[in-house]
């Protein structure tokens, strides 16, 4: 049986303490309290038979903590994922959010930062965007969100601009 040893891609994340932290009902202080433990995190795990090792060999918590492990792995990769396709989320008429199938066209990624530079440039220049449009502060920030929203639409209703935002940026 092959073993994996510990690496920088594969080794488990720094984090400074581990806590757990529960609300019980004190009766010497005749009230709720917050307790916490708190702990150095555990050394990084070695290979499987120490990851065994340490959890008593216990068949059915490894099981356990394996598909934990597991979904977490599939999360992570599920965004590149080319048999899931991405879906709109949208809201019933209750309110509540529904996956709706999407045939949209992205933006190349490559072009993001262009385009909202761009949005930004055009909303300060043809649509009146400022630091400081309005006295109250969520009407400014209505103001501001509208002038960058004019901007974008102004690009976007430009058959060449969509067309161009589809590409990769040459380098």
């Amino acid at each position: 049986m092959a073993t994996t040893q510990i690496t920088p891609e594969n080794e488990a994340p720094q984090v400074e303490l581990i806590t757990v932290r529960k609300e019980v009902l004190d009766l010497d202080a005749k009230g709720e309290v917050t307790l916490v433990k708190a702990a150095q995190p555990p050394t990084p795990i070695t290979d499987m038979a120490d990851f065994v090792q340490r959890m008593n060999n216990d068949a059915a918590q490894i099981l356990k903590y394996a598909n934990v492990a597991f979904l977490e792995y599939y999360k992570d990769s599920l965004e590149s994922n080319p048999d899931v396709p991405w879906q709109l989320a949208d809201e019933d008429s209750d309110g509540n959010e529904v996956l709706v199938p999407w045939n949209g066209t992205l933006i190349h990624p490559t072009r993001v930062k262009s385009f909202n530079l761009s949005v930004m440039n055009l909303a300060k220049t043809l649509f009146g965007y400022a630091k400081k449009m309005k006295q109250d502060v969520d009407e400014n920030r209505t103001a501001k969100k509208a002038a960058k929203a004019e901007a974008q639409k102004f690009i976007l209703d430009n058959p060449t601009s969509a067309t161009v935002l589809k590409t990769p940026l040459e380098e």
